[in-house]
């Protein structure tokens, strides 16, 4: 087999693939031919940094990169396993590595992927609700309401603060003054006010 890139006797298949995107648009490039030691660090280097600059500003672009890094970096090893040296003039040489995005490039966007997926289910699985263990109706307790009909939730140092809630009961004869109605989940509740 000959280098498709730039003709050379020695080489070995290797199929990468670079993502190029912005916002909604994405392009994906595959490269899948006989290679030699030489053009394929040189299209890996490529077609890798093209990936990790270019590859993740869209949604469906972000899972393609995801996918594509760590398999340009499979198949850049196993072409390295098959073309370990390179042939130049009758003598054999050690294949040279492009250093930049060779082992630690791969392990460094994995973290990062990994990361922003992790503070992105944390984000989507909390809400206000889920941060403290209170009911609805346990959860009205210490705020404060105006004195009209309708009464209204206003702060506690406002001016029209005039009542605040101190406890939740299921029945309205339990609340001394004024009492406020409602429904947390099914379970009717009165939210019996004092004055503030």
């Amino acid at each position: 087999m000959r280098c498709q890139s730039c003709g050379n006797a020695q080489a070995e298949q290797i199929k990468i693939r670079k993502v190029t995107s912005f916002i909604i648009w994405f392009n994906t490039s595959t490269w899948n031919y006989p290679t030699c030691a030489m053009c394929a660090e040189g299209l890996y280097f490529e077609f890798q940094s093209t990936t990790l600059k270019a590859g993740w500003w869209g949604p469906l672009s972000f899972v393609f990169t995801i996918f594509n890094v760590p398999a340009n970096y499979n198949a850049i090893q196993n072409h390295r396993s098959k073309l370990g040296t390179v042939e130049i003039e009758g003598d054999s040489y050690p294949r040279p590595h492009l250093a930049a995005l060779k082992d630690g490039g791969v392990r460094i966007v994995l973290l990062i992927v990994a990361g922003i997926l992790f503070f992105a289910f944390n984000a989507a699985n909390s809400s206000p609700s889920s941060s403290n263990s209170y009911t609805p109706a346990e959860s009205i307790i210490g705020t404060c309401w105006t004195s009209g009909d309708p009464a209204y939730p206003t702060g506690c140092s406002d001016w029209d603060a005039d009542y605040r809630v101190t406890f939740t009961t299921a029945d309205w004869n339990d609340c001394p003054e004024r009492y406020l109605e409602g429904d947390a989940t099914d379970d009717w509740y009165y939210a019996c006010l004092v004055a503030n």
